[in-house]
């Protein structure tokens, strides 16, 4: 079985999908775009979406999320060669790639279009099937795989001005993200490495982050 998310509907995939002997339930997910066999959370984006996400630290953020559920998850990166979309910076590009690898230990897959990541999907719930005889721990939506304290540094890690050390700092100034999200800029100020003019700009980020998923459950 292979669930996809609502929002994939016009993207290609799910068309595809249809068209094989694959079976599929499109629905609302919680997180990912494309949930595999029960145990593989899939995350795809255009090539274009992967520059824009990355830029706008949106692409952690969503990661963070991501990493809550299951123990599989994967990026199927579609369309173009990263570096040839404009704007995009090589060595950002390569930092983000190496980030998701090492730091994240994310997988993540090339496709050249819509038809060829339907090919993928296919594939991979083909393997999983496959290997039903060697039990593995099946997705639990909403069990976090994480350590609490590396938890809140990726997702602090994520927003722009905030690198690992300054994390670091944040977390053991206000010790929660409750705490963090909440903090005036006269509080942010307190903290080492931060200056006013940054502690402005990451005010106004918290603000915006405040009210979504980002805030602790």
């Amino acid at each position: 079985m292979i669930w996809a998310d609502y929002r994939e509907t016009g993207g290609g995939v799910i068309e595809a999908l249809r068209k094989s002997d694959a079976s599929l339930e499109v629905k609302s997910l919680a997180v990912g775009d494309y949930i595999i066999d029960g145990k593989v959370v899939v995350e795809r984006k255009t090539s274009q979406d992967f520059v824009s996400s990355l830029y706008s630290g949106r692409l952690f953020r969503q990661l963070a999320a991501l990493k809550r559920f299951g123990r599989r998850q994967l990026m199927i990166i579609e369309g173009l060669p990263l570096t040839m979309i404009r704007g995009a910076r090589p060595e950002a590009i390569k930092g983000a790639l190496i980030s998701l690898a090492v730091s994240w230990g994310l997988p993540i897959l090339y496709s050249d279009s819509p038809k060829e990541t339907a090919w993928i999907l296919e594939k991979i719930n083909q393997r999983s099937a496959k290997s039903r005889s060697s039990p593995v721990p099946r997705l639990r939506l909403g069990k976090k795989t994480l350590a609490p304290e590396r938890q809140k540094r990726q997702i602090l890690e994520s927003l722009p001005s905030i690198g690992p050390k300054l994390a670091r700092e944040m977390i053991t100034a206000f010790g929660s993200l409750n705490n963090i999200l909440s903090a005036s800029e006269e509080q942010l100020r307190a903290v080492k490495g931060i200056g006013p003019k940054k502690a402005r700009n990451i005010r106004n980020i918290l603000r915006e982050e405040k009210s979504n998923y980002l805030m602790p459950r």
